[in-house]
């Protein structure tokens, strides 16, 4: 009897909360949390945050400040996944690969006004923590379009392969690695 009432109230509150939905609210990974989580933490500890460029062959280390960082990350990629109506637009797929005990999530989207088309996400099954994300991303500030490839892997680093892209010159590629 107890059972038969608990799937009934199931029942009810689903058929509740889906009644005048004509657009529901897609359910994703939560990336922006899990930033916020690693940012806090990173602001927690007593450590630096060092940032090597590499930039024309050149190579500079600088020691910036957490709430550099902090700004740098909600630029490169927390704004665009805290937004519920942007992380609306993008298509999930989920793999599950039992031979490297690892989930893949990948997000797509072919809107064009988004500035992150891709993000893919690596899951520990085990545990069920992130282990490092990568993201796709393009902008074009200046008549020069800038695309992107950033990865997070936890508790470690945050690495931003940039190419700049202009009608009068050649390509140019940077590289930004933020360790902790």
């Amino acid at each position: 009897m107890t059972k038969n009432l608990l799937i009934l109230i199931l029942f009810a509150t689903i058929q509740f909360s889906c009644k005048d939905n004509t657009h529901p609210q897609k359910q994703y990974y939560p990336l922006y949390a899990f930033l916020q989580e690693e940012l806090n933490t990173i602001d927690s500890l007593p450590i630096a945050v060092t940032r090597i460029q590499e930039d024309d062959n050149k190579i500079d280390t600088t020691i910036i400040t957490k709430a550099d960082f902090r700004k740098i990350t909600e630029g490169l990629i927390g704004n665009d996944v805290k937004d519920v109506k942007a992380i609306n637009e993008f298509n999930e797929t989920v793999f599950e690969d039992l031979e490297l005990k690892d989930i893949t999530i990948t997000y797509t989207t072919d809107i064009k006004k988004s500035a992150i088309s891709k993000i893919e996400i690596h899951v520990d099954p085990k545990t069920a923590l992130v282990k490092s994300f990568y993201a796709e991303r393009t902008d074009e500030i200046n008549a020069i379009q800038i695309v992107r490839k950033i990865l997070w892997t936890r508790g470690k680093q945050l690495l931003v392969s940039s190419t700049h892209y202009s009608k009068s010159e050649a390509p140019k590629n940077k590289v930004d690695r933020f360790n902790w």
